[in-house]
């Protein structure tokens, strides 16, 4: 089972601390807020892929500095953090998400087989 949210679905992503996952994708969220109980990545340490556009209106914001779910990948191999340049917070339908879904979700199912 794979846990996917996007925007604030991604958060729920990030901070799942429930039964075990094959793996995570947090679309449209930063990992990073004003208080540390909404931050960084929490939970069973499973492969992970976080996409967010460049030009995300919400990622602009002083609190989240241009941040990315990245800096918080210490320990959890087979993550990988996208910034797709150029795309705001629509990233949910961009070929270029779809696409790394795909892989990763291909890449984890082999990785387990």
């Amino acid at each position: 089972i794979y846990l996917a949210g996007f925007s604030e679905g991604g958060a729920v992503a990030a901070l799942y601390t429930g039964d075990p996952l094959a793996g995570r994708i947090i679309l449209g969220w930063t990992c990073a807020s004003r208080t540390s109980w909404f931050e960084g990545i929490k939970g069973r340490r499973v492969p992970i892929l976080a996409i967010v556009g460049s030009d995300d209106r919400y990622n602009q914001t002083p609190d989240r500095n241009g941040r990315e779910c990245g800096e918080h990948f210490k320990g959890r191999p087979d993550s990988r953090s996208l910034v797709l340049k150029g795309i705001g917070h629509e990233l949910d339908q961009q070929p270029a998400t779809i696409e790394a879904v795909r892989r990763f979700i291909e890449e984890v199912v082999y990785a387990v087989r």
